[in-house]
């Protein structure tokens, strides 16, 4: 079986498939509900409730637009929709087309915030390409066990039943520590009642006591350590740079400069960048497979495949049944997974790298010796550190955010109508790597003898954050909440401030922290 039209449609189109799933939304009128199902840029589904109504329309990957028959008590009319993705499910919007210029009147704008209630999610991470265990399978048991120290501190750490015991050594003196994980931490106390809380991300520990933040590395034992790697050296000599839109033939050497990274094209594939999902995809010549690369500078090796992974999940979408063939293994510095999808393979492989950085090859096809190309592209990766440049944006000590009001009165089409609405996200990011988030949105729409609708929606986290830079040099922030979910999302500094998972922020030194 061919492959590549259906690879072409999903996977080089991640965006595609993040649409699809069933929405409610609650008001004086009771529950509505909004089904979407989405096939590559194509969307279609009904809304039911109060109103009820039947839609058509095509996705851009940011936004999805289309014509609405829809009836609100015996009143029938054809509307203009436009839906796009949120935090916790999607916002619909709805307006009358002029029946003079057959233009959209914007003036008759009314959107609604839709909670997600089943379907694929699109920014958040637990449980890739599976609905069981309700845990991530490709989560490692992190053991903080071992020694970590700087210039100023030394901490060692030995796991018992009931937690982490050991000794903190700062200014000639040495404490006792107690702790236990908890929320995805390492969170305890030294001597005489000194909180502290603690993240590994690699061989790099963070620990953040009394407002202030010190980096501490994982001391080698002395002894031969099957998951080390060697130190980082520069990137191959003529490996040429990743460029859009440019096809690469097979045995080509590519590099990232910007992550530390490079990897050869394998016999038997083409290679190209696709700018707008912005990835980098292996076609095998005779199209039966499809190996997708990612790489970021400040990441691990199960942070990127999760990411990877949970994006495949959504393209792929809810009706497709995965079951793991194989892992999750950890192989000195390599973690990888196998799944079974619908008769196919999906084999993946993340690798670690020295300077804090890591790539991982995502291959789907029909032929088992997918897993041996991408294992072998994964061992034959190379790793330097990571050239991000004097420019780099640095978000801690900021608070970033999004205030939207809107209000109008509309006469004529279905009836005298008017809406009222807000809108509010803000992010805090602070310099010892802790991060808040808050949304908060409320809506009210009134059509005269068709009755009123009013709609709330809100979220809340926070926990860790950390800045990376994918294959092409696009910042991302990589967000561990206290809760347990995970979140992956571009940061993009514009003219008129800062875009941050598509939302446009204001950005401000921050008043709660440095």
């Amino acid at each position: 079986m061919k492959l590549f039209t259906c690879l072409v449609l999903t996977l080089l189109s991640f965006g595609y498939a993040q649409l699809s799933g069933t929405y409610q939304s609650e008001s004086e009128q009771g529950t509505a509900t909004l089904t979407v199902n989405q096939t590559g840029d194509q969307v279609s589904g009904t809304l039911s409730g109060s109103a009820t109504g039947s839609f058509e329309g095509s996705w851009d990957g940011q936004v999805a637009t289309g014509l609405i028959s829809l009836t609100i008590n015996g009143s029938s009319a054809t509307l203009v929709f436009g839906m796009e993705p949120s935090e916790t499910g999607l916002v619909f919007a709805l307006a009358e087309i002029d029946p003079t210029t057959q233009e959209v009147n914007m003036d008759t704008l009314t959107s609604f915030d839709y909670q997600r209630v089943s379907g694929a999610g699109a920014s958040q991470s637990s449980n890739p390409l599976a609905s069981q265990p309700a845990s991530n399978p490709l989560a490692q048991s992190t053991t903080y066990e071992g020694s970590y120290a700087n210039e100023a501190i030394e901490l060692n750490l030995r796991q018992e039943a009931n937690g982490y015991s050991g000794t903190l050594v700062a200014s000639g003196q040495s404490f006792e520590v107690v702790a236990q994980e908890q929320g995805g931490q390492l969170v305890g106390s030294f001597g005489q009642g000194f909180s502290f809380s603690a993240s590994l991300s690699g061989s790099t520990l963070t620990l953040v006591s009394d407002g202030a933040s010190y980096v501490l590395e994982r001391q080698s034992s002395g002894s031969t350590n099957p998951l080390s790697v060697p130190a980082p050296g520069p990137l191959p000599t003529g490996a040429n740079p990743i460029q859009a839109k440019k096809q690469y033939q097979a045995g080509e050497q590519l590099s990232s400069a910007v992550t530390g990274v490079s990897f050869s094209i394998p016999q038997g594939y083409i290679g190209a960048f696709e700018p707008t999902e912005q990835i980098f995809a292996l076609v095998a010549n005779d199209q039966s497979g499809l190996i997708v690369v990612e790489a970021a500078s400040n990441a691990s090796a199960e942070e990127l495949a999760t990411a990877l992974l949970t994006e495949i999940a959504a393209s792929f979408g809810d009706d497709v049944q995965a079951s793991v063939i194989a892992g999750p293994t950890q192989q000195g510095d390599t973690l990888s997974i196998t799944y079974n999808i619908a008769g196919n393979i999906l084999h993946t492989a993340a690798r670690q790298g020295s300077a804090g950085n890591a790539v991982v090859f995502s291959g789907y096809s029909n032929a088992q010796s997918i897993t041996q190309t991408v294992d072998a592209l994964a061992a034959s990766s190379q790793f330097s550190s990571p050239q991000t440049g004097a420019s780099s944006l640095n978000p801690g000590g900021v608070d970033f955010y999004n205030n939207s009001n809107d209000s109008y009165y509309s006469p004529g089409g279905v009836g005298d109508g008017s809406f009222a609405g807000q809108t509010e996200r803000s992010y805090t990011f602070c310099s010892d790597g802790s991060y808040g988030f808050q949304y908060s949105s409320e809506s009210f729409v009134s059509v005269d003898g068709a009755g009123s609708m009013s709609s709330t929606d809100s979220d809340t986290h926070q926990g860790q954050w950390r800045l990376t830079y994918t294959l092409m040099g696009t910042p991302t922030l990589i967000l561990q909440a206290t809760d347990g979910r995970f979140f992956t999302t571009k940061l993009e500094q514009v003219p008129e401030g800062y875009v941050i998972d598509g939302y446009l922020y204001q950005a401000s030194r921050s008043q709660q922290c440095n």
